[in-house]
């Protein structure tokens, strides 16, 4: 057999095996796609589509010399929320916080859900400061969602040229995480001291 024959063959054994476990995962009632660009919870954009969506956006920028920010929220204690109320009632939560964002934001706006409870909205054509006014006006939205137990935490980056665009978002998450960190320290009950 001839060296182009055996490679035909092979493929044509990965994509039959691709197909069987393809076949097994569905027959068991599973959504399996090696390349989902939609959530099925949310229908938002995934973090596969924002890697796909990011050198377009970053390049259109560029172009124009727009203004491009990334907001990265995330909703703190959703994973105590799901245990506590289960995880159709999290998906609930999910779906409402997922249409706040999408209506929340500009058509322009591109708006995904990069983790369990993490949300990344690209702002093409605003600001920081516009930016971090159209989120604050959605997290006010979500407070009241879920009693309380869920508090969304948002960090924010602004593109300057020569940023890539995982540099830009993985500023904002660094931005999340020191605002989770201020909001943990502020909420720490303070020591007292007794003195007698």
């Amino acid at each position: 057999m001839s060296v182009p024959a055996v490679e035909l063959l092979m493929g044509l054994l990965l994509v039959a095996a691709a197909a069987v476990l393809a076949w097994i995962l569905l027959s068991r009632g599973r959504r399996w796609s090696p390349h989902r660009l939609v959530d099925p919870v949310t229908d938002l954009m995934t973090r596969r589509a924002l890697d796909l969506a990011l050198p377009q956006i970053l390049a259109q920028a560029e172009r124009h010399g727009g203004d491009m920010t990334a907001a990265v929220v995330e909703l703190d204690g959703l994973d105590d929320y799901l245990a506590r109320f289960g995880h159709r009632v999290g998906r609930d939560v999910l779906k409402v916080a997922a249409g706040i964002f999408r209506d929340g934001t500009r058509p322009v706006h591109a708006v995904f859900r990069t983790g369990e409870r993490q949300f990344v909205i690209l702002f093409d054509g605003l600001d920081l400061a516009a930016t971090q006014q159209q989120v604050s006006g959605c997290v006010a939205l979500l407070q009241p969602i879920a009693g309380g137990y869920i508090t969304p935490v948002c960090g924010f980056c602004e593109w300057r040229p020569g940023m890539s665009g995982a540099q830009v978002v993985e500023q904002a998450a660094d931005h999340l995480e020191a605002a989770r960190w201020r909001r943990a320290r502020d909420l720490r009950p303070a020591r007292t001291v007794v003195i007698e």
